[in-house]
Parts: structure tokens; sequence; C-alpha cells
């Protein structure tokens, strides 16, 4: 008895919920279509504005007047990199380090490190 409630009770619910839904229309609202061709008729002009700016223009594609302009360039950063090799070695480094210092041999670092050592336990 409960069970046939129950299964009344849900067909009931299921009956009263497909008759609330309206039903489906086959032609849309005319004020959306209208928007809608509004939103196509102002993308349409935002390409037309940006295209040109986004492309390059035929003026700019490279020829032989740019790629001997990129090779001018390349010889003056060639230039400049040797100038600053010249005067590196004349300037200090930054933060007190010095880039010519050779660290000693193993030998004379194991002996400076004894002496240091011994040193550093006679004063104690």
């Amino acid at each position: 008895m409960c069970r046939q409630l129950l299964t009344a009770l849900v067909v009931g619910v299921v009956l009263v919920g497909a008759l609330e839904m309206g039903g489906a229309e086959a032609k849309p609202d005319p004020s959306q279509l209208a928007q809608m061709a509004n939103a196509i008729k102002y993308l349409h002009e935002l390409d037309k504005y940006y295209t040109p700016m986004s492309r390059p223009s035929p003026r700019s594609a490279p020829g032989p007047a740019s790629q001997i302009q990129a090779l001018e360039n390349t010889l003056k950063f060639l230039r400049l990199q040797e100038l600053s090799k010249l005067y590196s070695y004349g300037t200090r480094p930054r933060f007190g380090k010095r880039s010519e210092m050779v660290p000693p041999p193993g030998d004379d670092l194991m002996e400076a490190s004894e002496r240091l050592l011994e040193t550093m336990a006679r004063r104690r």
C-alpha cells in the first residue's frame, strides 16, 4: 500500500512538472534578433579597424635593405662587445670581487691553511 502511494505521488509530481513547463518556442524573440545583428555589426567594425594594425604592412616585409641594416646592427654590437672586453680589465668589478685573482695550487693552499690553524691553536 505504501509503495503504491509513493509511486502515485512520484507520477503526480512528474505530471504536474510536465504541465507547468511551457512548450518550446520555434521562433526567437525579434528584439533578440535585432540585438544579435547589432553585436555582429559591431564585431565586424572592430575587425575592420584592428586588422590593418595587427598585420604587418607590405612595406615592412624583410628585403635587401632590412637585411643590410640587420648586418650593420650586428657589426655595431660586435664592436661594442670588443670595446667592453678591452675596458673591462681596467675597471674594478662590482662588490669587490677580483676576476684576475687566481687561487694558489693545492699544495700551497694546504700549507696556508695549516699555518692558519697553527696560529689559531697557539692563541688559545
